[in-house]
């Protein structure tokens, strides 16, 4: 139980103040009523915060259909805190529903659906709470749940679309991997022992693929924990501030990979900053959270200087072009917007764009890989075969005479 230190009025309208222990809010109106009070409001005495009860993250469609069903609740007028009982109790996925079972508890407690949201933030992240929490403070919930929504739904649809177009390339290149290494480790050392045997001049190229094939048989192991190694250390110098920075800018200037780098970065940037932006949050505050929300630390940096531009008192197309990493497009819609007084507008247009430009994007990427793959493939195949040939025509020549 929880002490609770309590304000309440008497049948005779007299006020009193006292402390009673209880299971929540709900627990001490109903012992209060029971003794003839009323309860006006209520404190914790000495409680400590309480911890969150799950760490992992769920499948986003599990959010999805959750942000779906507060949006029901909304509109029916349903008290969030039977609603969120009952989603936790159709809820199949074991760890959410654990999350919304905790949610409801702190509901009871008192605190309000974004405070007890963000002890989870691998699932509710800093952009659905503060969105919900606009949603509260606007009594327009329903409306900006909506658009977040949309948002979230956005955002699974393009990870759909890039995991289905990369299936095939990331198979393709496996495959290749794996061919390559068979011909080395198989094929390479039987005629290699042929080639010696015979005694006769070796190509170059027939020697140097000697030399891997043999270093790859004795000592694959190096191989194998030098290329763990060097993962490893990246991620760990990834992790460094001036790492992450230097890789994901070296990401943005990789051919056709870069291109869709900021394209995907400049619609996450629009969506996020219109969710926010339409739930009433100001633009500097919305800024920040946009920022946290990127996951490429060029672009993230970006539009810190755009906020920062802006709480100098420039407009946001002028902070986002003196950024110098977003696609002209999204300058011009952002001023247009500002001209008109229609922001929110001029976003869901950008917005509307990059619904079509992504997914063109993604699949351009991805037409442009597998051939790629295919030829970088077939050379070294071709190498490994022509390494093989040339040694057996000049023993069939060494043969003949």
């Amino acid at each position: 139980m929880i002490q609770y230190k309590y304000k309440a009025i008497g049948t005779a309208g007299t006020p009193e103040d006292g402390v009673m222990a209880a299971d929540g809010p709900l627990d001490l109106a109903s012992r209060l009523e029971r003794s003839g009070l009323l309860l006006l409001s209520q404190s914790e005495i000495g409680s400590e915060k309480r911890a969150a009860v799950y760490t992992g993250a769920i499948p986003r469609k599990e959010l999805i259909a959750f942000t779906h069903h507060l949006i029901i609740l909304s509109s029916s007028g349903i008290p969030i805190l039977t609603g969120v009982k009952d989603i936790a109790d159709e809820t199949i996925d074991e760890g959410f529903q654990t999350v919304l079972r905790d949610l409801h508890f702190r509901l009871e407690q008192g605190e309000s659906l974004s405070e007890a949201m963000a002890n989870y933030p691998k699932i509710f992240d800093e952009s659905y709470v503060s969105v919900v929490q606009a949603g509260e403070s606007s009594g327009a919930l329903e409306a900006v749940l909506a658009n977040l929504v949309r948002y979230l739904e956005w955002q699974e649809e393009n990870k759909n679309v890039i995991v289905q177009a990369t299936i095939y390339p990331a198979i393709l290149g496996v495959a290749v991997i794996g061919l390559i290494v068979l011909l080395l480790t198989f094929l390479m050392p039987r005629i290699a022992g042929i080639f010696l045997k015979a005694r006769i001049d070796l190509p170059g190229i027939t020697i140097a693929l000697m030399a891997a094939s043999d270093f790859l048989v004795h000592h694959g192991w190096k191989v194998a924990a030098g290329i763990v190694g060097l993962v490893v250390a990246y991620k760990l110098w990834r992790r460094t501030e001036k790492g992450r920075f230097l890789s994901d800018g070296w990401k943005l200037k990789i051919p056709f990979f870069g291109e869709l780098m900021r394209k995907i970065g400049a619609a996450n940037f629009c969506y996020t900053l219109a969710t926010l932006y339409s739930a009433g949050m100001a633009l500097p505050a919305a800024l920040t959270i946009v920022s946290k929300v990127l996951k490429n630390a060029v672009l993230s940096s970006a539009v810190l200087r755009a906020q920062k531009a802006v709480e100098e008192g420039r407009s946001l197309s002028e902070g986002v072009k003196s950024a110098g990493v977003f696609q002209p497009l999204v300058v011009r819609m952002l001023a247009v917007g500002e001209e008109t007084g229609h922001l929110e507008k001029a976003l869901g247009n950008v917005n509307r764009f990059y619904d079509r430009a992504v997914p063109q994007a993604v699949r351009k990427f991805i037409a442009i890989l597998e051939p790629a793959i295919i030829i970088v493939a077939g050379l070294v195949v071709t190498t490994i075969i022509m390494a093989t040939l040339l040694p057996i025509f000049r023993l069939f020549k060494a043969v003949k005479h």
